[in-house]
Formats: C-alpha cells, sequence, structure tokens
C-alpha cells in the first residue's frame, strides 16, 4: 500500500509538477496552482479510504470465524454496522445466490446448503476472502475450474450433490484443511490430490469410487479419511472400493479410517506404520485373518469389525 501511495504522488507530481509535465503547458500558473492543491487533496482522501478499508480486512483464525456472529439472512447482513464474516442462507431454497452478496467484502463463511442450484452458483467465486464454502444437497453436478480464485479456502463440502468428476482447479486450493465429497456419484478421484498436504478431513464416502490414487499416501497431515459405502436397509447398498492403496500407511497422522460396506479383500502390507485411534471394516470381505493381522498391528486401536468376528 506504501509503494502505491508513492507511485500516486509521483505520477501526480509529474503530471502537473513546474517543469515537463504534460499539463503544465496548458495552465496558466495561477490555474494550475489551484488545480494542483485540489487534485493533491482529492488524491490523498481517496488514497486515505482504500487504505482504511484494505487494514479494515483480515483473515480470521478458525477459532474467530467458529466465534463470528452468523447471518441468516441477506437484509440482516446488509444492514449490519459491523462486518460481516459469517452468513448462512440454507434451508431457504434459494434457486441463485443473491447478487447483493458480493457488497459483503469480509465475507469468510458461507452456509448455502439444501438450496436448489442445479449448478454451482459462480458468484461466490468472487468472495475472494473466503475461507469455509459449505454447499450440500444443491443438485450441484459440476465444480467450475477457476474454483481455484478462492485461494484463502480452508474448507469445502459439496457433500449429497451430484458430482461425477472433479476439476484440476480444486487440487490447486493447497490451503484446504477439510474436504467433504460424500455422497456423489464419483467414480474417480485424481492422482492431483496428492497436492493438498495440509489436509486434515477427507470424505469420499458413499460414492462409486473403484480404487484411490496411490497419490492420497502424500497427504501427509491427513487424520481423518472416510471412505464407507453406503449400506442402508431402507435403500439399495452400493459398495465402492476393491483395494485400499499401499501408500495409505504412509499417512502416519491418520487416526480414524473408515471403510465400512466396502469391497475390499485385505489391508495395506505396513499397518504397523499406522496409530489409529479408530477403523471401520465392518460390511466388508475381509477374512478373519486380516482382521487378526490389525489387531496385531494396531493394539491400541478401536476397530469395528462386529460382522467379520
Amino acid at each position: 500500500m506504501a509503494i502505491s501511495c508513492l507511485l500516486s504522488t509521483d505520477v501526480l507530481s509529474w503530471c502537473i509538477g513546474p517543469t515537463d509535465g504534460p499539463m503544465r503547458k496548458y495552465l496558466p500558473d495561477k490555474l494550475l496552482k489551484t488545480t494542483k492543491t485540489t487534485l493533491s487533496i482529492l488524491l490523498v482522501l481517496l488514497l486515505f479510504t482504500h487504505c482504511s478499508q484494505s487494514q479494515d480486512m483480515k483473515l480470521l483464525t478458525m477459532n474467530e470465524l467458529l466465534n463470528a456472529e452468523v447471518y441468516s439472512s441477506m437484509e440482516e447482513a446488509l444492514n449490519s454496522s459491523e462486518p460481516v464474516y459469517s452468513l448462512s442462507l440454507a434451508r431457504q431454497g434459494l434457486k441463485e445466490v443473491p447478487k447483493e452478496i458480493l457488497q459483503l467484502k469480509n465475507l469468510q463463511y458461507l452456509g448455502l446448503g439444501d438450496s436448489d442450484f442445479g449448478e454451482f452458483p459462480e458468484i461466490v467465486l468472487e468472495l475472494e476472502y473466503l475461507q469455509e464454502l459449505n454447499i450440500p444437497a444443491a443438485g450441484i453436478k459440476s465444480i467450475p475450474e477457476n474454483i481455484q480464485k478462492l485461494k484463502h479456502l480452508k474448507g469445502i463440502s459439496l457433500h449429497n450433490n451430484d458430482l461425477s468428476e472433479l476439476p484440476e482447479g480444486l487440487f490447486m486450493l493447497t490451503s484446504l484443511t477439510s474436504l467433504s465429497l460424500g455422497e456423489n456419484n464419483l467414480e474417480t478421484i485424481p492422482a492431483a490430490i496428492g497436492n493438498l498436504k495440509n489436509l486434515d478431513n477427507l470424505d469420499l464416502s458413499h460414492n462409486r469410487l473403484k480404487e484411490l490414487p496411490e497419490e492420497i499416501g502424500q497427504l501427509e497431515n491427513l487424520r481423518l479419511l472416510y471412505v464407507r459405502g453406503l449400506s442402508n436397509p431402507r435403500q439399495k447398498t452400493i459398495k465402492q472400493l476393491d483395494v485400499l492403496p499401499e501408500s495409505l500407511t504412509q499417512l502416519k497422522k491418520l487416526r480414524v479410517l473408515d471403510a465400512s460396506a466396502t469391497n475390499i479383500t485385505r489391508l495395506p502390507k505396513n499397518l504397523e506404520a499406522w496409530e489409529l485411534e479408530r477403523i471401520d471394516i465392518s460390511e466388508t470381505s475381509l477374512t478373519e485373518d486380516e482382521v487378526k493381522r490389525l489387531k496385531n498391528a494396531q493394539p491400541n486401536a478401536k476397530i469395528i469389525a462386529y460382522d467379520i468376528e
């Protein structure tokens, strides 16, 4: 900002300066002096306003964002005399996001679940300071490639939509710590998921996956991984995943793994590398010998395998 201010005053000095500025030859000295004074005042006011707005903007910590007031209507948010950091328009049957949302320059959390969008609301991509975006159950069929515009995004939930593929732009959001894509129609996960080194929580449950890419082993901060299939007495059982990648045991920080209702018949080889707290392998095709091997390798973990034992 200081550089911008210096550049602006330098330009002004050159334009109406006393020697060779382009405006010097067109204006009498008296008018030139008045014009220079007026423009200087206007420039200072403009820069002061711009600097003040920039100073007002700050990215909240996750704790601050969780504790920030959550507004539940556009009218309420627009009329607030305080900066609006958190807005939830969930369960309001929206068909589109109101364009007035762009007036909320400080917005960092946005909830739009249970809406009737059908497509990803691209106006959201203009909210440059957004850190948390939740749009579950909104009929979304695809994610725009330029979602990487949301460079501050730390959490995104798009579960219970109609996604069948994922764009490369999603995996350029390297600040992501939480990614929820459960209850969609995904059949593959791109190898680029290995770019998301800061992921702590990954939910790929209730999809149609056959396998996970080996690159998932690059998620060095991952603690929670959910890949369970769908098993519900009232619905058709849809089991996913035929195998877990060997690279999964590279996840040294992994504490919870839910691989229930999958078709897996074996576990990765190096089970001793994990320090699991909980693993769910119920409703799988694992043998009793595989379960015993898991118990020996992870004696402190809570192992849920009620239909195997």
